[in-house]
């Protein structure tokens, strides 16, 4: 940890793909993270990029189904499949939680609101590129 806190200070900003809203701790850590997101990346390394899609997938389901709780984990079968019959009863689970719209209305609400933010902190960073 104290590596990283060194590391953090070698740069003038970090860009971070998130808003200080829905990650309120990891911008406390430096006043170098730079929110720049969310933002949507599209990659075009095949070999690699199937790897980091594997991790964002990871990494994504985690936020929307355990963190945030807007979303519900689809079930594979035993071909690692998901059937669809699943996909319907999720999507049926997902459209009569109140709590679910209610939660996903707020994300919503949060990230309306730091995308001016975000928008202006990128801004900043390709002028600085620029220069």
């Amino acid at each position: 940890m104290k590596q990283e806190a060194q590391t953090l200070k070698l740069a003038k900003w970090w860009l971070c793909n998130t808003t200080i809203d829905l990650e309120p701790g990891a911008f406390s850590i430096s006043p170098n993270l730079l929110p720049i997101g969310p933002l949507i990346a599209s990659n075009h390394n095949k070999t690699e990029e199937k790897t980091c899609q594997e991790c964002d997938q990871i990494i994504n389901k985690t936020y929307i189904c355990y963190l945030w709780n807007v979303g519900i984990e689809f079930e594979k079968d035993e071909n690692e499949l998901v059937s669809r019959e699943e996909i319907k009863n999720k999507v049926e689970m997902l459209l009569e939680d109140e709590e679910i719209k209610e939660r996903s209305l707020k994300l919503k609400e949060i990230l309306i609101k730091n995308k001016v933010e975000g928008d202006k902190n990128l801004n900043e960073f390709i002028n600085w590129v620029k220069e």
